[in-house]
């Protein structure tokens, strides 16, 4: 769990780092590596997509797995852990955490292709640039918003789960 999570932050760094180049380049129209804007644009929204759907990927499969961990215990009630109510609260905890950070990332995912598109529209000249422009600014500063609940989530979701096994208690004892 936890070098997929650092994985997830390094390639939100790489992301970012990639989208803060693209749009300087996109600004002031110098190469990176030889290569044009729309060329690292388009590196760029691979990076992005990869990094998002592993972001999902992670928040499904510890949901998931905070799932099957409260039904072992269930089973087994060797401590007794899952039958004081902790099982069922987490659970349902681990589900609203996936579902308020998914929504999020589908979202930004929807407005980052609509600039990416957009953004080749306007290299085509198939529609004006200011157009890709103002879908870049709203797909940049709702990036950071994004990332500040995708942080919140991997902090919760990590605590949730050393809170369902045992290795830290519940928040008010901590």
């Amino acid at each position: 769990m936890w070098l997929f999570m650092y994985a997830c932050y390094a390639l939100i760094t790489l992301t970012y780092v990639g989208v803060v180049v693209t749009g300087l380049q996109g600004i002031f129209g110098f190469p990176v590596f030889g290569a044009p804007h729309p060329t690292v644009g388009f590196l760029t929204t691979i990076i992005y997509l990869f990094t998002q759907v592993l972001i999902i990927f992670f928040f499904i499969g510890t949901a998931t797995s905070v799932r099957e961990y409260v039904e072992d215990q269930q089973d087994g009630a060797a401590d007794g852990r899952a039958a004081d109510g902790l099982g069922g609260s987490a659970v349902a905890r681990a589900k609203q955490l996936r579902g308020s950070v998914s929504g999020h990332v589908y979202l930004h995912i929807l407005l980052f292709m609509a600039q990416s598109i957009v953004g080749g529209a306007a290299v085509a000249q198939a529609v004006p640039g200011w157009i890709h422009t103002v879908l870049v600014a709203a797909a940049f500063g709702y990036h950071h918003y994004v990332i500040a609940q995708q942080h919140r989530g991997f902090r919760m979701m990590t605590n949730l789960i050393l809170e369902v096994t045992g290795v830290q208690g519940p928040p008010e004892q901590r």
